[in-house]
């Protein structure tokens, strides 16, 4: 069983210029793909996502949360040294945590059961999020199995989305 199974995802592509001194960029990638590539795992404060804070929720149907990205992060120090941007892998994971909260609610309401999410598809990163914005993220329920719950995900800055995907999210131990 995959851990997360990701499919039709995309996000922009920029210019490295703009974000990081490329010759920096080819040495670190020479570095890691190399022989003596250091094995210091990721710190646990760079790897930290914002806080996400509820603002409303229709239990098992609906949840909408606010999460303010810091104007300074460990993260931000390589996700861009020239241009700092959230990095969209700490967005897609606050908005997953919201779907598998909601399928939880819409599945097992009782809370005895662990629920994961199982895929994440037809993703879009449309637009960069910059330190010190406000993201709006909202998850919706589409559809309810007793195994699990398909889930719309988007993610807005000043009411322009920036992210939509869709989810899926079960129970541990089903795909």
């Amino acid at each position: 069983m995959p851990i997360l199974e990701m499919s039709r995802c995309v996000g922009p592509m920029l210019p490295m210029e703009d974000f990081e001194d490329p010759e920096a960029a080819r040495e670190r990638f020479e570095l890691l793909c190399g022989d003596e590539a250091p094995c210091r795992g990721f710190s646990s404060a760079a790897a930290q996502s914002p806080r996400v804070v509820l603002i409303d929720r229709t239990p098992g149907k609906r949840v909408r949360a606010a999460m303010q990205v810091p104007m300074s992060a460990p993260f931000f120090a390589d996700h861009f040294p020239r241009k700092p941007v959230l990095p969209g892998t700490l967005l897609v994971d606050a908005q997953l945590r919201l779907a598998v909260e909601l399928a939880a609610e819409a599945i097992d309401p009782s809370g005895r059961t662990l629920f994961r999410a199982a895929r994440v598809y037809n993703l879009k990163l449309r637009s960069l999020v910059h330190p010190g914005q406000a993201v709006e993220i909202c998850a919706e329920v589409l559809a309810v199995s007793p195994a699990s719950a398909d889930i719309a995900l988007t993610a807005a800055v000043g009411g322009q989305r920036v992210s939509t995907a869709r989810a899926q999210a079960g129970a541990w131990g089903q795909s």
